[in-house]
């Protein structure tokens, strides 16, 4: 799971009682590459990991979710812990900026297929 999950520090794995496994994402919070912030300065509310940061205050990305009513995605892993669905075009599109900003070009382009509509 751990490799499934790369680029994706953010994610937490959750198993029900049927052992289905899902991975719940933060909608909150906006994915940016550190490099993408050489000229800002520090700042408290930016989340780093594997070369991402997650940037829990950006006015504009949370106004875009507050007529969703979206806090959070949650995408289903597969049995055989080979790929993880995404069960909407938000969700599949956050899930492909993720892999892009991690650099997992073919994981994106798979998912591609999924960002046509709801």
């Amino acid at each position: 799971v751990k490799e499934l999950l790369r680029g994706i520090p953010h994610a937490l794995v959750l198993e029900n009682n049927d052992g289905d496994l899902y991975a719940m994402v933060p909608a909150t919070a906006k994915p940016i590459r550190k490099d993408e912030i050489h000229t800002a300065a520090p700042s408290t509310h930016l989340a780093a990991s594997e070369g991402l940061l997650l940037d829990r205050r950006d006015d504009e990305w949370l106004g875009n979710l507050t007529g969703l009513d979206i806090r959070h995605y949650l995408f289903p892993i597969h049995a055989s812990l080979a790929f993880v669905s995404a069960p909407t075009l938000a969700s599949a599109l956050y899930l492909m900026c993720l892999y892009l900003l991690a650099r997992r070009y073919v994981d994106a382009f798979r998912l591609a297929e999924s960002c046509v509509a709801d």
